[in-house]
């Protein structure tokens, strides 16, 4: 309270001097930390209990303030798209562009509380599949395309990435008062964990005993990023959001595993990295590359698969009394074969000539 009077003394004097006026009327104050629940509104201010500032609404309670407002414009966006005839990649683009995006800049000055967390992946992933059903895992999705996923954020993982690039900003502009501020409630703790950081930890300025829930979360993904990364790679890590984001995310997604149906079509050294190219071409529509890639996964969505999953009782196909595999459906269906046998001499002369994995060359020539 005595700073605040100082600072009105302050711009007393600077008025005097420039001639320039603060209009009060219009000054917002609100009361913090162990004052947040005093009543009295000195100094003729408008005493507030919740105040935006730069977007982002502080005080007591705000989760909702901040939240719901750009989860509306989420699901707002992702609405006007779920009717468009898109690929996986395309609507993994929309997620990313138009949908998680919106959220990156709240993420990164806020915690992002649980319950957000959960409202966007109810929103994102039914979005993508198109129904409840998931016939690749998320984490596999998070990867990106080269490693066999959609390349989808992980908008958890993005986020620690985003303020722990901020954190590490701060440190660099010794000059700054965003410095000290980290300095403050961060120095003795981040002093341990980089040769450069070391002289954070000294007397010559005050420190927090306890941590607020911000730089608590900041700490704790140092943490696990310290974890993550090699000794050596660790020396000369570079803080920024794309490089914390790849290597946190090796620890919240996963490598694709192909199904154990192609184990016998596979010769032993048969390295999966090199797969994905050929997967995705650069010549086929993303429609026809999703296909293949559901293929390869033993994921797409035909009869026998949906009874194992506990969707249908039958898993017999509707016009061949057969079970409905993926083989049956693109191979060996009464109809489909009709197909094949009209397309035939052009798809032998196109795929004679074109190089494919071994598995995919199986799938078209059994």
């Amino acid at each position: 309270y005595r700073s605040l009077q100082c600072l009105f003394r302050m711009i007393n004097v600077y008025e005097g001097g420039s001639g320039a006026r603060l209009n009060v009327t219009k000054t917002e104050a609100m009361w913090l930390g162990a004052w947040r629940s005093r009543g009295d509104q000195p100094l003729g201010l408008k005493w507030v209990t919740k105040m935006k500032i730069l977007g982002v609404v502080f005080g007591q309670d705000t989760e909702t303030d901040n939240w719901r407002p750009k989860l509306e414009k989420l699901e707002k966006h992702l609405n006007l798209w779920k009717s468009r005839s898109l690929s996986l990649v395309g609507k993994s683009l929309i997620i990313n562009v138009l949908g998680i995006s919106k959220l990156l800049y709240l993420s990164a000055v806020l915690c992002v509380p649980k319950w957000v967390i959960s409202k966007v992946n109810n929103l994102v992933w039914p979005f993508l599949w198109g129904s409840r059903i998931e016939t690749v895992s998320r984490m596999t999705c998070h990867q990106s395309l080269g490693k066999g996923g959609l390349g989808i954020f992980n908008f958890q993982t993005k986020s620690d990435s985003l303020k722990l690039a901020s954190l590490t900003c701060n440190l660099e502009d010794r000059e700054s008062k965003s410095f000290f501020v980290t300095k403050y409630f961060l120095g003795s703790r981040l002093a341990s964990c980089c040769p450069e950081w070391r002289s954070l930890h000294d007397n010559s300025t005050p420190s927090t005993q306890n941590l607020t829930p911000y730089y608590e979360k900041c700490f704790s993904v140092l943490t696990t990023l310290r974890g993550i990364v090699s000794c050596r790679e660790w020396q000369d890590f570079v803080f920024s959001s794309k490089r914390c984001y790849s290597a946190l995310l090796r620890e919240n997604s996963a490598s694709p595993v192909l199904h154990r149906f192609w184990s016998s079509f596979l010769p032993i050294n048969f390295d999966l990295d090199l797969i994905w190219d050929y997967v995705r071409d650069g010549f086929s529509e993303n429609h026809k590359n999703d296909i293949l890639w559901l293929i390869v996964f033993r994921a797409v969505k035909v009869r026998d698969s949906l009874k194992n999953w506990g969707y249908i009782d039958s898993n017999k196909c509707a016009s061949y009394s057969r079970k409905e595999t993926i083989d049956h459906c693109f191979l060996n269906c009464v109809r489909v074969k009709r197909v094949w046998s009209f397309f035939s001499p052009v798809l032998s002369s196109l795929l004679g000539n074109v190089f494919l994995p071994s598995c995919t060359r199986v799938f078209f020539f059994r």
